[in-house]
């Protein structure tokens, strides 16, 4: 179950020679979580996101314009992630319990973000832009991390011998710290009408980008 309220004032002005114009705005995200399962426990977790943005896009008469963003962004984990569900089994070679499962107390990614683009537009005859952009990884979700687990609260798989200990190994998605993402990509179309009317209708368009991602799996 999620609640969203939001709040979002435009903005939209004459700054020097620029047209400004954007937004600011402030969103809060409510999740009510529940993952039941036939042979485990109710499984319940809830909480609040805060999430600030700015975006803004400066225009010029000559064709310039500039593109600013600034938020705080998240995306949820998979549903199949946050299920209730383990299975498990004796480690023959380690004589202890080996299983994995989902994570029902799973937080989503999310991420303090900054965009910067720079465009020329050459009247409706065609554009070059540079993009670029970085993230910070404030909560990651890291997969098939082993850790210690304790699996006393469930009932041992039948005709299984039974371990000295309850606590095994255990394998599964968990949040960690995270990273940071950076990039660039050069971008344009190329009109042939500018050299010949008689291409009219032909064009090139492309890019060129380049990403860099370091994400650490604990915290």
């Amino acid at each position: 179950k999620v609640f969203t309220p939001y709040v979002m004032a435009p903005i939209d002005t004459q700054l020097g020679a620029a047209h400004l114009t954007g937004n600011v705005g402030f969103q809060a995200v409510h999740t009510d979580v529940t993952s039941n399962s036939p042979a485990f426990l109710t499984q319940h977790d809830k909480y609040w996101m805060w999430l600030p943005s700015l975006n803004l896009n400066f225009r010029w008469d000559n064709g310039f314009v500039v593109r600013f963003a600034a938020s705080k962004e998240y995306m949820r984990p998979r549903l199949n992630d946050l299920n209730n569900s383990i299975n498990f089994s004796r480690d023959a070679t380690l004589n202890i319990w080996s299983g994995g499962g989902g994570n029902p107390h799973l937080r989503p990614y999310q991420a303090k973000a900054l965009d910067l683009n720079l465009e020329k537009y050459f009247g409706n005859k065609g554009y070059i832009a540079l993009q670029t952009f970085y993230k910070h990884m404030d909560r990651y979700i890291a997969g098939g991390i082993d850790q210690n687990f304790d699996y006393s609260q469930f009932p041992p798989p039948a005709n299984e011998p039974v371990p000295p200990t309850p606590i095994g190994r255990f394998s599964g998605n968990v949040n960690t710290h995270g990273g940071h993402m950076y990039g660039a990509e050069l971008a344009g179309t190329l009109p042939f009408d500018v050299f010949s009317p008689s291409l009219d209708g032909f064009g090139l368009t492309g890019g060129v980008g380049y990403t860099e991602t370091e994400i650490h799996d604990f915290n």
